[in-house]
């Protein structure tokens, strides 16, 4: 038996099984799955959508998340409504890619699985919160408060987002 989870696709709130599904009455599409270390599982079934498009930019390079005509917020899981205020007008913009950790943890790992890495909470300058990780410096280096800046990398094929400690932030 497949486990299904209630999630708001759209308008509609339906059950779907955790892969993408279509029918004739309906699309719903899974959350996506984000591992320890900011890397997304389970994309094989993913459709055509506002998560396929953050991922089609990611891989372009370019850093877009969504932001609301109506009230101004910037939204982040890509979506089909606005979380604030419900509307529709959801539209893609270039943010700063500049922000500041909200929270962090340090994964401890085994040297010959990888070693130790952060997970950290990203809080963007326009408001909308992520989970990433903190490169160019030692997990334990990471702290609260910290500014950060975004950069796009590819690993294992697939393109992340991920953020490094910003130049001249004084940490």
């Amino acid at each position: 038996r497949r486990r299904a989870r209630l999630f708001k696709s759209g308008v509609t709130l339906c059950w779907a099984p955790l892969y993408a599904r279509h029918s004739s009455r309906r699309l719903c599409v899974a959350p996506l799955v984000v591992d320890a270390v900011g890397e997304t599982r389970g994309r094989r079934g993913m459709t055509a959508g506002p998560e396929q498009t953050y991922f089609d930019n990611l891989a372009a390079g370019r850093l877009r998340l969504q932001c609301c005509d109506d009230c101004s917020e910037w939204v982040f899981y890509p979506r089909a409504v606005c979380p604030h205020c419900g509307s529709e007008a959801l539209v893609w913009r270039k943010p700063s890619g500049r922000g500041t950790v909200y929270s962090t943890s340090i994964v401890r790992r085994k040297p010959n699985q990888g070693g130790d890495h952060n997970v950290a909470l990203i809080t963007l300058e326009e408001g909308a919160r992520l989970m990433s990780r903190v490169q160019g410096i030692a997990p334990q280096e990471v702290s609260i408060g910290m500014a950060v800046e975004a950069e796009i990398i590819q690993e294992d094929e697939a393109a992340l987002l991920v953020f490094r400690p910003a130049v001249g932030a004084g940490q």
